[in-house]
């Protein structure tokens, strides 16, 4: 694979997924390479080439569907509906021939990435995106079913609270540390709520 120096668009993107699988390219270092790609004006026509090497990727490598919903939704965000309009079609075709069964996966990939009212969707932060900016803004206690959970159930809270040696009014609006804990990792919280809501 060291000898592999691949030109095609889509052949170097399979080959970076490999790497990636391999633990030779972390995550991190492989969306940095996908966010040079959509910043340069001279590669982004190339752009679903590369993303059609990523899907190829995800018949031996599913775990990168999140990967790859993340670039699609970074595209569709930064770049003008000139470019993205003209796509649409290889995007469709690189999806219908390339993904076969594996959209299903891309679309609960997308389900769990992506707020599932639109209340939610303006306080929206991609999680990818999660690191530089806050998912909910400052001195909101935070409200949903996660939230809900917390407030119907709180001995959990309270027991696992203990175990951690926390003490202080948590149930209290202007110190609510499980609002906290909530706004710093809504994605646990979220696939927690989810898992114990009855069907």
């Amino acid at each position: 694979m060291k000898q592999s120096h691949p030109e095609a668009p889509a052949k170097v993107a399979l080959l970076w997924a490999a790497h990636n699988q391999l633990g030779l390219l972390p995550l991190a270092e492989l969306r940095e390479r996908a966010d040079a790609l959509l910043a340069n004006p001279l590669v982004v026509p190339a752009f679903p080439q590369y993303l059609s090497g990523f899907v190829q990727a995800l018949e031996p490598a599913p775990v990168l569907s999140g990967f790859v919903v993340e670039l699609l939704s970074k595209a569709f965000a930064r770049l003008p509906d000139r470019v993205l309009l003209p796509w649409l079609p290889t995007l469709i075709t690189t999806f219908k021939e390339q993904a076969g069964e594996l959209v299903p996966v891309l679309i609960r990939e997308a389900g769990r990435t992506f707020p599932a009212t639109l209340p939610g969707v303006d306080a929206f932060v991609p999680p990818w995106e999660a690191g530089s900016a806050p998912r909910t803004p400052a001195g909101n206690t935070g409200s949903g079913p996660a939230t809900d959970l917390v407030r119907q159930y709180p001995e959990p809270v309270e027991a696992l609270a203990a175990l951690l040696g926390c003490t202080g009014t948590w149930q209290e609006e202007e110190s609510n540390a499980a609002a906290a804990l909530l706004a710093a990792h809504p994605d646990t919280a979220q696939e927690l709520a989810r898992l114990l809501s009855p069907a």
